[in-house]
């Protein structure tokens, strides 16, 4: 499988699907007072349905180098105003 994310990163993995095994359960036999045999045939169950695989693109941080500005502007403010104070 090959995820893009529209700006040329491209990303191939392999992506294996194995369903479940779900158990048929078995009919229970259920007591009755009558003296009929009652046969006990299986109830047919519908097949499980199949999975499908869907691509799910990688999350990049492409906001990586607007946090550090942000960081930076954050720590130069902070110093001016503990600068202001000593100041006066």
């Amino acid at each position: 499988m090959e995820a893009d994310d529209g700006e040329s990163h491209k990303d191939t993995t392999t992506v294996n699907i194995v369903l479940p095994v779900r158990a048929t359960p078995s009919p229970t036999p259920v007591p009755t007072a009558t003296a009929a045999p009652v046969s006990s045939t299986p109830i047919p169950t519908a097949p499980a349905p199949t999975a499908t695989a869907t691509a799910t693109p990688t999350p990049t941080s492409a906001v990586s180098g607007f946090e550090a500005v942000l960081v930076v502007t954050a720590l130069m403010v902070v110093y001016l105003f503990a600068s202001k104070k000593k100041r006066k």
